[in-house]
């Protein structure tokens, strides 16, 4: 066994692991980009981003919600968390579209494996 796989079982690893959500499904995926599809790591860069977006976002609420408790005022971070969400499923939007992209040229045969 040489330790590689080839690029469809790299797309099926992906696509499963933009499904499972925690944080080692983050870092096999950022291990997949990083060596199977680099084209794709400032996509991957603006899912990260976005996250620590929604994360400034979340966090403020987070501590007021434990201060005041479920009686309390949430409006003002609505706005913030409805475009925070936005952005981040924009990103993962994008990224799924570019390694579709990917897989279908994989699929066709265009894509060559890199030395």
């Amino acid at each position: 066994m040489t330790g590689e796989i080839t690029d469809s079982d790299a797309i099926e690893i992906s696509v499963g692991i933009l499904q499972m959500g925690d944080s080692k499904a983050h870092q096999q995926a950022e291990m997949l980009v990083m060596i199977y599809f680099i084209e794709l790591k400032h996509k991957w860069e603006a899912i990260i981003a976005a996250n620590e977006g929604l994360n400034k976002v979340v966090n403020p609420f987070q501590w007021e919600y434990k201060k005041l408790g479920p009686k309390g005022s949430y409006a003002e971070h609505l706005p913030k968390l409805k475009e925070a969400l936005r952005i981040l499923d924009v990103a993962k939007q994008d990224f799924q579209h570019s390694l579709y992209e990917i897989s279908e040229q994989v699929r066709r045969g265009l894509r060559r494996k890199k030395k």
